[in-house]
């Protein structure tokens, strides 16, 4: 029954009301007239709910409208996506070719992580300069990182075996000075009209591109649980590829196989800090890379077992915990003077890093790659599958002064 039925009963109850002679029949006209009250009373509560969920939609129309046409004029940036996201997304692209290869339908089995690190992926050839295009900076959740390369800037390289580029070495001689149009005899040449030379030590440098690789057995068993393998394969094996290429960037030593790493000769100053407390000799090393070498420290790198000692340090008096002066744990992240705190197990115990990290890039020429191989060794009469995991990648380092290496071994 609608409204207007609604109505209509009303108003004949009320007439049957008028006309009703007796108190029992006025009674229960009323109770009639009273249950349709609350009916319509029912209705227009509806209707209001209506109104209230329609304007909403209106409102919430009028939003999408205004996203679409943002969406328009300016394209939405997605998510960068995570090392483990890239492994993950290509595993599960060639979830079939597993299964096939885990049925022995097919031989070998070749799988790339098409992304190159956290970062994304810009096209550099092999001997280009300064390596063209990059991500500037360092990711800002020192907390999520777990290798190197989420510090560093990471881009795809082209074919070839070494990669080209301009090296800085030292600040070079002389510097521009203001000057007139006047000639005079001043062997200075300042204010003579005569321009003052200058240079920048920049010199041509290459490195090589290296691979990193290693094989590993996998039982049959193991190949037809195709989801565990998955989450093994994701989680575990570029894992362990990734350790030895933290390893690599830090201590390589430039000698083929090995790339030239952060702490290779020449790569790198060391600390001069006098210092008997961690916490102010990475402040002496900020300001040095600042003050003499004119480079702007974004990152420190240590050992778990040293970034966690902040947390032990204790306020004189009181003995509560607190951490020491100009060191800040925020939203997860700890902070020396400022700079993000970054841990690496890689890292030889008793090291730190000091860096400005736009002076070194990891270059990948080829992305982290699982193959699969039935016919190696004894795998026929073993039941196994040989699983091997490699990538190649070089490391350009820009200039001798963008990193300090320290010792947390102070006071000695």
């Amino acid at each position: 029954m609608d409204k207007k039925e609604l109505m209509q009963e009303l108003e004949q109850l009320k007439a049957d009301l008028k006309a009703a002679h007796t108190a029992e029949v006025k009674k229960e006209i009323e109770a009639k007239m009273a249950e349709l009250n609350e009916k319509m009373k029912a209705i227009e509560d509806v209707k209001n709910d209506i109104k209230v969920i329609k304007d909403a939609a209106d409102k919430n129309q009028k939003a999408l409208d205004e996203l679409i046409a943002a969406k328009n004029q300016k394209p939405i940036v997605e998510k960068e996506q995570t090392f483990n996201d890239a492994v993950a997304k290509s595993l599960d692209e060639n979830h079939d070719s597993i299964q096939k290869f885990a049925r022995k339908e097919t031989k070998n089995l070749s799988i790339e992580v098409k992304a190159v690190a956290d970062v994304s992926t810009a096209n550099v050839t092999g001997g280009s300069v300064w390596g063209a295009v990059y991500r500037p900076g360092i990711i800002t959740n020192p907390s999520q990182i777990g290798h190197m390369r989420g510090i560093i800037r990471t881009s795809a390289a082209g074919p070839g075996t070494d990669y080209y580029f301009m090296r800085e070495n030292g600040s070079g001689e002389g510097a521009p000075a203001p000057t007139s149009e006047k000639k005079a005899a001043d062997a200075t040449n300042v204010g003579t009209g005569l321009k003052p030379s200058f240079d920048i030590d920049l010199v041509e440098a290459s490195v090589k591109f290296e691979t990193i690789a290693g094989i590993m057995p996998i039982s049959r068993k193991a190949m037809m649980n195709v989801k565990g393998l998955l989450s093994f394969l994701q989680m575990r094996v570029p894992e362990k590829l990734l350790d030895v290429e933290d390893s690599q960037i830090l201590y390589g030593t430039g000698t083929s196989p090995e790339i030239s790493g952060l702490f290779d000769t020449g790569n790198y100053q060391d600390s001069t800090t006098t210092a008997d407390v961690l916490a102010e000799a990475l402040i002496d090393d900020i300001a040095t890379l600042e003050d003499t070498y004119k480079r702007v420290a974004n990152g420190i790198v240590l050992r778990p077992v040293d970034y966690h000692s902040f947390f032990k340090n204790k306020a004189a008096g009181s003995g509560e915990y607190d951490l020491p002066t100009n060191v800040v744990f925020v939203n997860g992240v700890l902070y020396v003077s400022g700079i993000p705190v970054y841990k690496s197990t890689a890292l030889t115990a008793g090291d730190y890093l000091v860096g400005a990290f736009e002076g070194v890039e990891l270059l990948v020429q080829e992305s982290i790659r699982l193959e699969f191989f039935d016919q190696d060794g004894t795998n026929v009469r073993t039941n196994q599958t040989t699983l091997r995991v490699e990538e190649t990648v070089a490391l350009p380092i820009f200039g001798d002064n963008f990193f300090i290496k320290g010792s947390t071994v102070l006071g000695s």
